[in-house]
């Protein structure tokens, strides 16, 4: 019940004059002559009571209606209706108060002053009180029975700066539209919302006189991250060999055996030329004739694949190391187990054919048809069984073949991602090399030798065998780019930086393909906002009004394709395509996993392994104070990404979290709309 009430229905006036006219007794005459100094006091403490009541709603109305002022102006309001929307929250929020006049202005406010010096408001407030007729308190004012209260408040419009890491899907899948009527992709439309979110918070922050207070990164994943081949000599990267992943896992040597090389000589716990020179996976670029580092990198070892530990060679596993996918086995007959064809006996044409200019042979005495024939169970052989004009021939009814070196074999089967000739640079003879260790392991061991990237006594270096296609001629069947660089699809991240105009264009050069790994896109969006290595460009952590901000974005769940995924013989020993832990065979992707003891080698694994690291990439994150955004957008209902998305984002202060269920393009849109608007929302700083 109101104080008003009260004193309307039982008044303590009422109470005072039954007691000054009692005449029942002389203790009741004394009750009733000391009633009125209780009058007295009681209705200064009631007084009190309803002016603290009326100061803390009058402070209250004056702070919302700033608030909705400054913010209306940061939307696109002129100053004239930005006051008007503060003028209404202001009479709805005084309403309750027993005002006989209140008065809101907001002094010095014009266009473009709310960047610089923020809303400022003063307000006055007539407000009546019971009692000071009696008690005379609030007179002094010349005002009795009313109390005149003023007060301000000041609204800074982005007097904090802010850094934000757009961390965005750049997968195959965005490549598609999303579950609606529209035709665009998804990709445009990320690009087009999160475009405005960056024009939006210039415009509205962009003014503040403190120093770029408004800063973006751009970190585009797929498959990998790319953090810039310009990045190379940079001290974080590990160019002398220290990481322990430059060497694959020694015990299977799938990868690069460098104890075979005998241009490399072993020094501690890395190797280096016999010239004394370091080797690193920047060694073998560096021998190539066509191919550059693109820019893609390894995940480091578990801890620090989940962390972001600053690099130092004093911690060799902290350093960041280039990705270098191998050359796969040659496998000319499409096994894809550790089996070695090879040919006892020198086949010879048992038919041939005759055509206006040549003669060639379309069957041989083993059945094999076709106008060539391998020499060994290796693409990198193959044998002439024609000469041009008929000038003469190779090969007779009764006789062999010659073996030379030269193109590829025509319907040979190769693996995904064979793009050199592995006789380069070899130490032997041909047949001797194509004889050596005959056995179950062969291609892998072909597959681990490094002298075939090297450049040879006359400083030639490897070629590269069609790098963007297959060995049937066609595009990879999955559309990925070959050579060292394979899966390398992604855009170049962009570092933190204040120009609008360079992160829209790096939103614009996104493009859709390859697979989807959140958790490097995520380590690496918190390695740009942090001050230190390798991105130095953020603030430090406890730098006062500056907020650290990752918006985290995906389309689907994580993937990373075992080796036979498509079914087209690739290696499967080596169990996955590469990636940025390599190829699952030695047991990177499971570092830090809880089922790690014994894995399965398949796409539900794999994604539950990356899935358990970006659960400890995001808990490293908030706990470093940064605030996550996350958006699953187009992401099937029940799907587990969606959990865990959740799960990764920060709390919103009422219970809930800061992720968005983009279930369509509108919807996505809204949620960078609104994600704009909670970045922006202003503080009360006076």
């Amino acid at each position: 019940m109101s104080i008003k009430k009260q004193l309307n229905s039982r008044s303590i006036l009422r109470k005072a004059k039954e007691a000054l006219f009692n005449k029942s007794g002389s203790v009741k005459i004394l009750t009733g002559l000391s009633l009125f100094p209780m009058v007295l006091f009681g209705g200064v403490a009631i007084d009190t009571a309803e002016l603290y009541r009326a100061r803390v709603n009058f402070q209250t109305a004056v702070d919302a209606a700033t608030v909705v002022t400054a913010r209306a102006i940061s939307r696109g309001a002129t100053v004239a209706e930005a006051k008007t929307a503060g003028q209404e929250i202001f009479d709805q929020n005084i309403g309750n108060l027993q005002a006989s006049a209140a008065s809101l202005s907001f002094p010095g406010l014009t266009e473009g002053s709310c960047a610089t010096t923020g809303v400022v408001a003063e307000a006055t407030l007539r407000h009546k009180l019971w009692f000071d007729s009696f008690h005379g308190f609030y007179t002094a004012n010349g005002d009795p029975n009313h109390a005149n209260l003023k007060t301000g408040t000041t609204v800074a419009c982005g007097n904090e700066s802010v850094e934000i890491a757009l961390v965005l899907d750049n997968s195959g899948s965005m490549s598609r539209p999303a579950n609606s009527s529209s035709s665009t992709s998804k990709l445009d439309v990320l690009k087009a919302a999160a475009s405005n979110l960056v024009t939006t918070l210039h415009g509205q922050l962009g003014s503040s006189p403190k120093p770029n207070p408004v800063q973006f990164s751009v970190v585009p994943f797929s498959g990998m991250v790319n953090v810039g081949a310009g990045n190379r000599t940079q001290p974080w990267m590990d160019g002398t060999g220290v990481s322990p992943i430059h060497w694959g896992d020694q015990s299977k040597q799938y990868f690069y055996n460098w104890d075979m090389n005998p241009d490399v000589v072993k020094v501690g716990n890395r190797y280096q030329t016999t010239s004394g020179t370091p080797i690193s996976r920047f060694t073998l670029y560096d021998n190539m004739e066509t191919e550059n580092w693109m820019g893609c990198v390894e995940a480091r070892p578990h801890p620090y694949s989940t962390n972001d530990a600053t690099p130092s060679t004093s911690n060799p596993e902290t350093m960041i190391v280039p990705t270098f996918a191998p050359d796969t086995p040659d496998n000319w007959n499409g096994q894809a187990t550790r089996v070695l064809t090879t040919i006892v006996t020198t086949p010879y044409c048992t038919r041939w054919r005759r055509s206006r200019r040549n003669i060639h042979c379309s069957r041989w005495s083993d059945g094999h048809p076709g106008n060539r024939h391998p020499r060994q169970g290796f693409a990198n052989y193959y044998s002439y069984d024609y000469q041009y004009r008929g000038a003469w021939r190779y090969g007779n009814s009764g006789g062999g073949v010659t073996t030379v070196n030269g193109p590829n074999i025509s319907g040979e089967k190769w693996f995904e991602n064979n793009y050199l000739r592995d006789d380069h640079n070899y130490q032997g003879t041909l047949d001797a090399r194509a004889d050596e260790n005959t056995g179950a392991g062969q291609q892998y061991d072909r597959q681990a030798w490094t002298t075939k990237y090297f450049r040879n006594s006359s400083n030639q270096g490897p070629t590269l065998l069609d790098v963007n296609n297959n060995r049937y001629g066609l595009p990879y069947p999955i559309g990925w780019r070959g050579g060292p660089n394979y899966n390398c699809l992604s855009e170049p991240i962009t570092d933190l930086t204040n120009s609008k105009d360079g992160v829209t264009d790096a939103l614009d050069d996104m493009r859709a393909d390859g697979t989807t790994n959140i958790q490097q896109g995520a380590v690496w969006g918190w390695r740009t906002l942090s001050p230190g290595q390798p991105f130095v460009n953020g603030r430090n952590y406890s730098a006062t009004d500056n907020k650290k901000i990752m918006i985290l974005m995906t389309d689907g769940n994580h993937t990373y394709f075992e080796a036979d995924y498509y079914g087209r013989g690739y290696s499967k020993e080596n169990r996955s395509f590469y990636g940025s832990w390599g190829m699952s065979i030695n047991g990177r992707i499971f570092e830090g996993y809880d089922a790690a003891s014994n894995p399965l080698h398949n796409r539900a694994t794999y994604r539950q392994a990356m899935d358990e690291h970006l659960v400890e990439t995001c808990g490293n994150i908030r706990a470093e104070g940064i605030t996550i955004y996350s958006i699953a957008f187009d992401v099937t209902n029940g799907s587990s990404v969606k959990t865990m998305l959740e799960g990764c984002a920060s709390a919103n202060g009422n219970g809930g979290k800061l992720y968005y269920d983009a279930s369509d393009n509108a919807a996505l849109v809204a949620a960078f709309a609104d994600i704009a608007e909670k970045i922006s929302e202003l503080a009360i700083t006076k």
